[in-house]
C-alpha cells in the first residue's frame, strides 16, 4: 500500500500537481459519483448497444468519468477532481488491479435481480481492462448462512444462480402467474444478464445464452410461455429476442446458423404482429440481412425513412357518429322551482315570530286568553 500510494503520488507531481493535492489523490482509496449524483449511467449506456462497440472505449470512459470523485482523507477536498487534463486519479488507483470483491448476505439478493451488481463490479472490471488491457479476477463474498461464508468465483455464483432461480422451471411459472409484471422481471433478468456480458465476457457462458433461449422462447418446459408473452407483453418477448441477437451479433455469443434463424424468426413474427419497433438501427439492418439469407417475411423491419417515397396527405379523419353526452338545459329547467319559493323559509320564520310575540292567533284572542288562564 505504502509504495503504491508513493507511486501514485510521485506521478502526480511529475504531472505538475502541487505536493499536498497529490498526497491528497495518493492517499485517496474511495471514488464515486459527484455528490448528489447517483449511478454510473452503465444500465442505459449498454442497451444502446448499437452506438458503441466492446474496444471503443466508450462505456468504460464513462464508467471512470462518472466514478472518479474522489472522497480522501482531506474532506475540504470531497466530492472533487483534478482539472482538466490533470491525470486521472482514479485511473491510477485501479492500473493493476489483479481481483475485486462483491459482498452478498441475502437470498433476496444475487447477480441479475438488478442492475446494480453489473454497472459497479462489472463496470469495475470494465475499466481494470481498458487501463491494464485485462480483466481481474471477481469474486463474490457469500456470506448468505454466516455459517458457511465463502469466497465463489463471480462465474461460478452466476451460474448457481441461474440454476437455482432464473431458468428454473418453477420461477418462470410463478413469474407468468404474476402475468404484465411477471413478463418484466424475465425481460429484465436477460438484460442484466446482457449487461455482465458486456462489462466482462469471462462471467457469462454461450451454454448460458443456449439455456435462456430454449426456457424463455422455445418453451423448453412447457408452460405456455410464448403464448403468455404474446396475449400479455408482447413487446417483452420481442426485447428478450432482440438482446439474444445482439449478443450473437457483437460476438459474445458464438450461435450456430440455425439458432440465430430461430431468434430472427421469432423477433420478426412477433415485432410484426405486435408493432414493435427499436431505435437501434444497426441491429434492425443485422436482422434484414440475416432474414432476408434465411428466406423470412421482412414485413416488421422498420423502413429507412430516407429511402421512402414522400407520403402522400393524410385522408380526412371519418367523422363518427353516436350517443353523446349533453347536458338537458330544457329538463334541467323545467323540473328547477320557481324562484319565489326561496320565499317560503323567510315567511315562515316571520310567522314563528308574529305567533311567539301573542301579536298573531288562529283563535279568538279571549279564547286563548282562557286557555292560558
Amino acid at each position: 500500500l505504502r509504495a503504491n500510494t508513493a507511486r501514485i503520488a510521485d506521478a502526480l507531481r511529475a504531472a505538475g500537481i502541487e505536493g499536498g493535492i497529490a498526497d491528497n489523490y495518493a492517499l485517496t482509496r474511495m471514488f464515486g459519483t459527484q455528490s448528489g449524483d447517483y449511478g454510473t449511467g452503465l444500465p442505459d449506456a449498454v442497451m444502446m448497444s448499437g452506438d458503441w462497440e466492446e474496444d471503443d472505449g466508450q462505456l468504460s470512459d464513462g464508467y471512470l468519468m462518472r466514478m472518479g470523485w474522489a472522497y480522501g482523507p482531506d474532506r475540504t477536498q470531497w466530492s472533487q477532481k483534478l482539472g482538466d487534463g490533470a491525470p486521472d486519479a482514479f485511473a491510477m488507483q485501479l492500473a493493476g488491479t489483479d481481483a475485486a470483491v462483491f459482498s452478498r448476505s441475502s437470498n433476496l439478493r444475487g447477480l441479475l435481480d438488478t442492475d446494480h451488481p453489473f454497472e459497479y463490479l462489472g463496470g469495475l472490471s470494465l475499466a481494470v481492462r481498458a487501463i491494464d488491457g485485462e480483466s481481474p479476477a471477481l469474486y463474490i463474498s457469500n456470506m448468505r448462512d454466516p455459517n458457511r461464508t465463502k469466497l465463489q468465483s463471480a462465474e461460478s455464483f452466476m451460474a448457481s444462480e441461474l440454476r437455482a432461480v432464473y431458468q428454473h422451471p418453477r420461477w418462470v411459472a410463478e413469474m407468468k402467474d404474476e402475468g404484465f409484471a411477471g413478463t418484466l422481471a424475465l425481460l429484465d433478468t436477460v438484460n442484466n444478464f446482457w449487461g455482465w456480458q458486456a462489462m466482462d465476457r469471462n462471467i457469462v457462458r454461450d451454454d448460458q445464452w443456449r439455456e435462456f433461449m430454449a426456457v424463455y422462447v422455445e418453451d423448453r418446459y412447457d408452460l405456455g410461455v410464448r403464448e403468455w408473452f404474446e396475449a400479455t407483453n408482447p413487446q417483452a418477448m420481442a426485447q428478450i429476442t432482440e438482446r439474444m441477437i445482439e449478443a450473437i451479433r457483437k460476438g459474445y455469443w458464438d450461435a450456430d446458423a440455425e439458432t440465430l434463424k430461430t431468434l430472427v424468426d421469432v423477433y420478426t413474427e412477433v415485432a410484426a404482429a405486435h408493432d414493435v419497433v427499436t431505435d437501434n438501427r444497426v441491429f434492425t439492418e443485422y436482422v434484414a440481412e440475416q432474414a432476408a439469407g434465411f428466406g423470412l417475411t421482412l414485413a416488421a423491419m422498420v423502413p429507412d425513412a430516407a429511402s421512402q417515397p414522400e407520403a402522400a396527405p393524410a385522408a380526412a379523419p371519418e367523422i363518427v357518429t353516436g350517443q353523446e353526452m349533453r347536458e338537458n338545459v330544457q329538463e334541467a329547467a323545467a323540473s328547477a322551482p320557481p324562484q319565489y319559493f326561496a320565499l317560503i323559509p323567510i315567511f315562515l320564520i316571520g310567522f314563528g315570530f308574529l305567533w311567539q310575540a301573542g301579536l298573531l292567533s288562529l283563535r279568538p284572542r279571549a279564547t286563548l286568553s282562557g286557555d292560558l288562564a
